[in-house]
């Protein structure tokens, strides 16, 4: 007896993972991304304040449509329905932030790229600096009130949204959704030297602090 051997498409689904240092620019794309929908920041000109406040009870993430490749090879692709999934932010001494991206498209077309899309001239150029990141821990109700001065050495902050593909028995090989399946994990971890005990004394009591 010979077993029939069949053929089906899959989950028609894709991954794009990229690294780059962060600048000004891009953090507000960031922030739409993995937090929340914010049109415009405040402000006017170059001095802008972007406020991204993530909601438990309501779905604020912003979708779009990713394009990656070339007129040559490798062939132009869209992904379409893309989602943040995770988010990793590095900020080391004497260095730019580092900015670490997970999209998750529902589906990957081969494509001919936007011609009328271009790059913002500041880009590359307005890197958000090490030196110049402040950093607040609170054990009150408010956020951002008392700073650490020379007391932080370095940073990493990871954000996963817990997003997956949904795959439905309705005739497509692509998936109908991307869906919030779990919990979004947040976790960070801090260097920081300090000339007393008041921040070991919270964690050893189990005081909540905010970051």
């Amino acid at each position: 007896f010979a077993t029939g051997h069949r053929h089906y498409t899959g989950e028609d689904s894709a991954q794009v993972t990229f690294t780059a240092p962060a600048t000004y620019d891009r953090l507000a794309d960031v922030g739409n991304t993995f937090f929340d929908t914010v049109a415009t920041g405040t402000g006017s000109g170059a001095t802008r304040t972007w406020t991204f406040l993530p909601s438990n009870t309501a779905d604020l993430l912003k979708g779009f449509t990713y394009e990656l490749g070339g007129t040559n090879f490798p062939s132009a692709y869209t992904l379409t329905g893309c989602v943040g999934q995770q988010l990793d932010i590095g900020i080391k001494p004497n260095m730019p932030w580092e900015l670490k991206q997970t999209h998750q498209g529902m589906v990957t077309d081969a494509a001919t790229l936007t011609a009328s899309l271009s790059l913002p001239s500041s880009l590359g150029t307005d890197d958000v600096l090490w030196t110049q990141t402040k950093v607040y821990i609170d054990s009150t109700s408010a956020y951002g009130t008392t700073q650490m001065v020379g007391r932080i050495v370095s940073a990493d902050i990871s954000l996963v949204n817990g997003l997956d593909p949904r795959f439905t028995l309705d005739g497509v090989a692509t998936p109908y959704r991307v869906a919030l399946s779990k919990e979004r994990d947040v976790s960070a971890t801090i260097v920081a030297e300090y000339d007393s005990q008041t921040q070991y004394t919270a964690w050893a009591a189990g005081t909540a602090q905010r970051v």
